[in-house]
């Protein structure tokens, strides 16, 4: 399910992209293209070691910050 969720988190962003700003490249949008990866890769590499809960979740946590942070202060 975590797969299928990330795929139209994809989607529906790059549609979003597309629509607003026409496919031009910002600096921020980038960022938060690492970001939805890094979430993505969380979901598989916590099930498969679970000694790592807590160092994912908060990298989880500071991957999502900075997603909302790029959303809404497009530094650059």
């Amino acid at each position: 399910i975590t797969g299928i969720a990330s795929l139209l988190v994809l989607l529906s962003g790059v549609r979003m992209w597309q629509g607003l700003l026409g496919f031009q490249l910002l600096g921020w949008i980038i960022v938060k293209l690492v970001c939805w990866l890094g979430l993505s890769v969380i979901g598989s590499v916590a099930y498969r070691k679970r000694e790592l809960t807590n160092t994912l979740m908060v990298v989880a946590l500071v991957l999502a910050i900075t997603a909302v942070a790029m959303a809404f202060v497009k530094p650059f």
